[in-house]
């Protein structure tokens, strides 16, 4: 028997990630089953920031910046 279940997704470019941001992100992420999260500007240490106001979520995360020169990004495109 098929499951009726919905899936809900939002795709969201916040260019950048700041106090204000984080609250509407996890606005968003209460709203929905799914969020692509675009243009966050997070590098690699700073992505645990992204469930720091959410409960039960898993998030996984990409930065293009590179940690070793913090105004460098990398040259490698992601997709998730």
């Amino acid at each position: 028997m098929a499951d009726d279940t919905l899936l809900s997704v939002r795709s969201y470019n916040s260019r950048g990630f700041n106090k204000d941001k984080a609250q509407f992100v996890t606005n968003l992420m209460s709203h929905y089953d799914v969020l692509l999260l675009q243009e966050h500007w997070l590098s690699d240490g700073q992505l645990s920031q992204l469930s720091l106001n959410a409960n039960n979520i898993s998030y996984l995360g990409v930065s293009g910046f590179d940690n070793n020169n913090n105004n460098n990004t990398h040259d490698n495109a992601y997709t998730l």
